[in-house]
C-alpha cells in the first residue's frame, strides 16, 4: 500500500506545482488552505501532507505553523 500512496503524493505534488504555475503565484504567495487543497486534489490529509513535505524538501513551498501559518510559495 505504501507504493500506492507514494504515487498519489507524487501526483498531488505535480498538481500543486501546476497550480502555482497556472495561477502565477510568486514567492511569498499563499497556496490553498488545507481544506480547499484536500477538496481540489481529492486525496487524504496524509497524502496531501506527504506531497507538501516533498515540495518543501525541493524548495518549492514553505509550510508555516500557527495562526498566520499555511502553505506559501517559495521558489516555483
Amino acid at each position: 500500500m505504501a507504493a500506492r500512496s507514494e504515487k498519489a503524493a507524487a501526483r498531488v505534488a505535480q498538481e500543486i506545482v501546476q497550480t502555482i504555475y497556472d495561477e502565477n503565484l510568486a514567492p511569498g504567495d499563499r497556496y490553498l488552505s488545507e481544506a480547499d487543497a484536500l477538496a481540489r486534489h481529492n486525496v487524504s490529509r496524509a497524502t496531501y501532507r506527504e506531497a507538501l513535505r516533498f515540495l518543501e524538501f525541493q524548495g518549492v513551498i514553505r509550510v508555516r505553523a500557527g495562526p498566520s501559518g499555511g502553505t506559501f510559495v517559495d521558489k516555483p
